[in-house]
């Protein structure tokens, strides 16, 4: 999940070992009761017979995320993970998810939490410097020089800076390495500058440095728009797709015998932020569309992730398991700042519904992002799948958020994820199979059809009509 287990926008945290069903009282079982620390991840829980708080901690740091007490919306989401005491410890599980966080039980809160966290500009720069030494995975892939960079943050530090002057410095410390799942935003959740160094030169050309904030909403409007409401719909359906999943899914037929799958994001279909609730609509259009390329007798599937800004690990491997015939690893992936990291091999098994065993033709650009890498992984671990395009953008870790004492969030990445051949991505992107140049970056309209098109001599010449 490109989550935090802090995040309740997106269906991030929850924490059970709940007994009462939803509509009633949070109830939480004696031996999970007291004071646990996850071993990485940073996540401090104070479990109570009816509540939970949650803090973001490291020795000497200690900042309030959230309590279920004061938050419905919260106590909701804590219903849904999975947590048991095994031993000494606790297990957490997020729903349907296979990956787990272990904690340690502390004997009591620790006594920086029972104060204020310091709210001063060097406070809040000394926190991030924290949370980003002891969490971040990637600076020797980076060649970070981290000495260098928190000296001068903190020599910059001023008692009487402004706000604006504060998130510029924290920026400013972070905002050159090149991760895509880098960023900061401010106390009311609004985005005020996110990091995309690691964008790729689809975004670099259409966002190119010192243009104005009203430019690049106006150019990412065009393109994308562009992108999913003309290419995909007129050039490359030619009129006669179908829109399903919240209009997050398009599919149809191309030239009568190749089906044709786009997926803009991994989520974001249903307005219940649920991962069971994601998956429950993403199974019924897969269904539809899988249903209408069997009745056609396709000859193969060109599943487009040209452009995908993301979402659930979950729905990523659910759509890889329409197209597995055997039980197959699509990844491994563990927390590098744990003491004692729990690897979790991930097994896409086939699906019990309505699946596609033949010819798979996956279409990347550095515009798929997170969630949809582990989809590019997870589908090239399957042996009839070739891929094709440009490779994405480089950015599969999780996205471990931290709470800074005046409510701005920092993101990070902290874990590692390897492909079924042991292979690791993070930085330059999953490669294809087959390059191919995916959008004329002179115009930036989010035309690919050419792309498609070049997919599709690719399968004719590969693959014999279906009879």
């Amino acid at each position: 999940m490109k989550t935090s287990l802090m995040t309740a926008a997106a269906g991030a945290l929850a924490v059970a070992g709940c007994t009462a069903p939803q509509t009633e009282a949070l109830s939480f079982a004696a031996d999970v009761q007291g004071t646990w620390l996850t071993d990485g991840y940073g996540n401090l829980l104070v479990i109570r017979p009816d509540a939970v708080d949650l803090y973001d901690f490291l020795p000497g740091v200690c900042v309030p995320v959230d309590s279920t007490s004061d938050d419905p919306e919260l106590a909701d989401l804590v219903r849904e993970i999975g947590i048991r005491r095994q031993d000494e410890a606790l297990e957490i599980r997020l729903p349907l998810e296979t990956h787990m966080r272990r904690a340690r039980r502390l004997p009591s809160l620790p006594d920086t939490c029972g104060s204020p966290p310091d709210k001063s500009p060097g406070g809040v720069v000394e926190a991030a410097i924290r949370f980003f030494e002891t969490h971040y995975a990637f600076m020797d892939l980076h060649g970070v020089d981290w000495p260098t960079r928190k000296r001068v943050a903190r020599s910059a530090v001023r008692a009487n800076m402004g706000e604006g002057e504060l998130f510029e410095l924290l920026t400013e410390m972070l905002g050159d390495i090149p991760d895509g799942h880098l960023g900061l935003t401010d106390d009311d959740g609004f985005v005020t500058r996110s990091f995309s160094p690691n964008s790729g030169p689809t975004t670099e050309a259409l966002f190119p440095p010192g243009i104005s904030e009203r430019t690049r909403e106006r150019r990412g409007d065009r393109f994308f728009g562009a992108y999913w409401t003309q290419t995909v719909p007129e050039q490359v359906l030619e009129g006669a797709g179908t829109r399903v999943a919240n209009d997050r899914i398009q599919y149809g037929l191309l030239d009568g015998d190749v089906g044709y799958l786009a997926i803009i994001t991994m989520g974001g279909y249903t307005e219940k932020e649920t991962v069971a609730a994601e998956l429950a609509v993403l199974n019924d259009a897969l269904d539809e569309a899988l249903t209408a390329f069997e009745t056609a007798g396709v000859r193969a599937v060109l599943l487009d992730l040209s452009v995908n800004l993301g979402g659930l690990d979950q729905v990523a491997t659910a759509i890889a398991a329409r197209f597995a015939t055997e039980p197959m690893r699509a990844y491994t992936k563990w927390a590098a700042d744990a003491e004692m990291p729990v690897r979790t091999e991930k097994i896409v098994t086939p699906s019990g519904a309505v699946r596609f065993s033949g010819p798979v033709h996956l279409l990347t650009s550095d515009l798929t992002i997170s969630a949809a890498e582990i989809a590019t992984m997870a589908l090239r671990a399957l042996p009839q799948t070739v891929h094709h395009g440009s490779a994405t953008n480089g950015s599969l870790s999780d996205i471990l958020e931290k709470r800074l004492p005046n409510g701005w969030t920092l993101e990070l990445s902290n874990e590692v994820y390897l492909d079924h051949t042991g292979a690791h991505w993070e930085g330059p992107g999953i490669p294809p199979d087959q390059p191919i140049e995916m959008f004329d970056l002179s115009t930036l309209d989010g035309d690919h059809s050419a792309a498609v098109r070049t997919v599709l001599d690719h399968i004719r010449a590969a693959a014999p009509a279906r009879r």
